[in-house]
């Protein structure tokens, strides 16, 4: 796992896919990566 850069706007916050500016988690890159690690499920 490794950290990637995702360019997004100032004034839409669905290009970096998220609902709005004050969500600091990528839920859906965080799921991914949970999935990732546990193999097993």
């Amino acid at each position: 796992m490794g950290c990637q850069y995702m360019a997004g706007g100032k004034f839409d916050p669905q290009i970096t896919e998220r609902d709005n500016f004050k969500q600091v988690l990528l839920t859906n890159c965080l799921k991914a990566a949970i999935r990732c690690i546990n193999l097993d499920e």
